[in-house]
């Protein structure tokens, strides 16, 4: 700069950089590379519920080696990077930040239900009742799932200022069909009519975030067995099985929960108890069940009833699971099986869990068949070998 050769400073100076760029891509090819021979022993020790000889999940480490570098090169302060390098402090999931995705979030229930919100580009006022808020709450936290991995907290303290407004409500729409009917009805009598209405109030609400909870966590389990499917973790823990059991386990646990949506779930069988056992596992079985239950329900339940039949035939057991509903359009039954698909429905889920289904059914020898019954509705059928039979196949 002295010598006023400001072109060749300037030349020299774009060299340096360049020269930096390549040392520290340099780094990043090397991880690369160790990933892909499986030598890579801190992704090894990263995660124990990922497999790192598997290529899809190489693939996700592959993509988290490129977002480290970049948060480490551009989108992160020198200070910052170079604290955690020193282990001042720990910049956690450098792997998913250049995609600005969030992990354990708190979300301000708060601020969104008091001064609302913005849902997929639409404004979400402050709800007027108890139940409107839990609706929306429930809301917040699919969307926040959607754009996150790992876990979220909420507060349910911040719904409780919604039942005063839920209270002041109802005794509103109570004074005013008093009042049209021309009576004159005291104090007390007023209030038990408020807080009886105001408890039913409180129970939709409640059932909203408990269904909604429930069809996130059947959304996220489907998901795990997919990725153990896909990566060659899913394994089954095969014993003698009362098939029976588990599948009146599946039924009793959901009688109450359909009760409370209107729908009656009727269960038979051609005898009473059955002694013969098959060879399975009897978790994954009993998760088919109360998946196909939870379909039957989300597809079918405008029929109001679903019946669920078992039988034994030629050396297997049948199971039938019937709702009373709209049924399937017949140019979609070939491919409701199909990973991720959804067709025409208009319900909310993953569009995997027949998939799963099928692939526990078929790996305890059994098949899963679907058609639209007789009268209306939709019939899954599962046919599943007694143990002699299965034996005797093998």
């Amino acid at each position: 700069m002295n010598q006023r050769a400001f072109d060749v400073a300037r030349r020299y100076i774009t060299y340096r950089y360049n020269r930096a760029l390549i040392r520290k891509s340099n780094t990043t090819d090397e991880q690369i590379l160790s990933l892909i021979e499986c030598n890579n022993e801190e992704v090894k020790q990263e995660n124990a519920n990922k497999n790192p000889t598997v290529n899809s999940v190489q693939r996700d480490y592959m993509a988290g080696e490129v977002s480290k570098d970049i948060t480490r090169r551009i989108l992160l302060p020198r200070e910052i990077v170079e604290a955690h390098e020193q282990g001042i402090i720990h910049f956690h999931d450098m792997d998913y930040f250049a995609q600005h995705m969030h992990n354990c979030d708190l979300v301000n229930l708060e601020d969104m239900l008091q001064n609302g919100t913005v849902i997929t580009g639409t404004l979400i006022e402050k709800p007027h009742s108890f139940s409107t808020a839990c609706n929306i709450a429930t809301q917040i936290v699919a969307q926040v799932a959607s754009n996150q991995y790992g876990g979220q907290s909420i507060s349910l303290a911040h719904l409780a200022p919604f039942v005063q407004i839920s209270r002041e409500k109802i005794r509103r729409e109570v004074e005013v069909e008093i009042g049209e009917l021309g009576v004159s009805p005291d104090e007390a009598q007023i209030s038990k009519i408020v807080e009886r209405r105001l408890r039913e109030e409180i129970k939709r609400g409640v059932q909203i975030m408990v269904k909604e909870s429930r069809r996130l966590t059947n959304m996220v389990e489907e998901l795990l067995q997919f990725s153990r499917l896909e990566d060659g973790r899913f394994t089954l823990q095969v014993e003698d099985t009362d098939l029976q059991a588990e599948l009146e386990d599946a039924v009793y646990s959901y009688r109450e929960l359909f009760r409370q949506d209107g729908i009656a779930l009727e269960y038979s069988s051609d005898r009473a108890e059955y002694s013969e056992v098959i060879s399975g596992d009897p978790e994954r079985l009993k998760q088919v069940f109360c998946n196909l239950l939870d379909n039957a329900a989300k597809h079918g339940g405008s029929g109001k009833r679903i019946a669920v039949h078992l039988s034994q035939q030629e050396g297997e057991y049948v199971i039938t699971i019937r709702d009373f509903g709209p049924g399937i359009p017949e140019a979609e039954l070939p491919y409701v099986k199909q990973k991720f698909y959804k067709g025409s429905s208009k319900a909310r889920g993953s569009g995997i869990g027949l998939a799963v289904c099928d692939e526990i059914v078929q790996r305890h020898g059994g098949r899963l068949d679907i058609a639209n019954a007789e009268g209306g509705g939709t019939v899954v059928t599962v046919y599943l070998p007694l143990k002699k039979q299965a034996e005797q196949e093998l």
